[in-house]
């Protein structure tokens, strides 16, 4: 096995945690956009309470799915 003159192991692992970082924000930041405001001008409170609460599966779903995506995130090693 070659070494590499510009890259040793520390360089080449800090550079796979940015990526791993990175593809982490990336499909973190493509969960939230299944969450929609509702908008519609003249809406009564009553009514923007009711379009909230028919969210609530898509809210509870997206909390689901960040802790699933997150936890790994949380559990590998970054470099200092």
């Amino acid at each position: 096995m070659r070494k590499s003159l510009i890259f040793n192991q520390s360089t080449t692992m800090e550079r796979l945690c940015a990526l791993t970082d990175g593809v982490y924000a990336i499909v973190l930041t493509l969960l939230v956009l299944d969450l929609k405001i509702p908008v519609s001008p003249g809406l009564s409170e009553a009514k923007i309470i009711d379009d909230l609460v028919k969210q609530i599966p898509n809210f509870f779903s997206y909390v689901i799915s960040f802790f699933l995506v997150a936890t790994p995130l949380d559990q590998t090693p970054h470099a200092p």
